[in-house]
């Protein structure tokens, strides 16, 4: 979890600095965007329910380990499909959202497709658990706001963090992070737009 820390935090200077950085999946070797930009916008603090310290907060777009873009390219291709509802990758299972468009830019971190909440009740369950994840959480066009809340192995609350109102493509403000002392088992969304996944 260190590590996933620091590189948050390199990246996130980098941000702020304005620098473009990218990083290569070690799973596929293909780049991912890990954010760039002028820094900027607060972005969204969540609340430490669990009791532990952490907190979820705004993130930089950082990306450590795995990242979905809900774009059927690469490794997604025939799994992150226009419409798929429930599907498994990477240890992820995603299961009550739609992958979808609404053709409006400030929705997406990257390419014209996110995961979207649009039942109020969708989540993703990992196997195993991981020490964070960070994401592009937006609210706007026909998709309401929601809130992602983190459960441990145990279904113990670890904390939340809220979606954002959208602004522009891919800002580094509409990143949202969820990192806490125990491991993450499953995220609940209540509404929003997901893109450009990572944990």
């Amino acid at each position: 979890m260190q590590s996933l820390r620091s590189l948050a935090l390199l990246a996130g200077l980098a941000v702020l600095a304005g620098c473009p950085t990218t990083q290569t999946d070690s799973m596929t070797g293909n780049d991912m965007n890990t954010g760039t930009g002028a820094g900027g916008g607060t972005g969204t603090t969540g609340s430490d329910t669990g009791g532990d310290g952490m907190t979820g907060g705004a993130g930089t777009g950082a990306v450590a380990g795995v990242s979905l873009r809900f774009d059927n390219t690469n490794d997604e291709a025939g799994v992150t499909t226009a419409g798929a509802t429930d599907f498994s990758i990477r240890g992820s299972t995603w299961t009550g959202g739609v992958v979808d468009t609404q053709g409006q830019p400030p929705l997406y971190a990257s390419g014209a497709f996110s995961y979207e909440v649009q039942s109020g009740n969708a989540r993703v369950s990992f196997d195993p658990a991981v020490d964070a994840a960070n994401f592009f959480y937006v609210h706007g066009g026909s998709v309401g706001a929601g809130t992602a809340t983190a459960f441990d192995a145990d279904g113990n609350m670890l904390g939340t963090v809220s979606s954002l109102g959208a602004t522009t493509f891919g800002d580094s403000a509409n990143f949202v992070t969820l990192d806490f002392s125990a491991a993450i088992a499953r995220i609940d969304f209540s509404g929003g737009i997901i893109d450009n996944f990572a944990y």
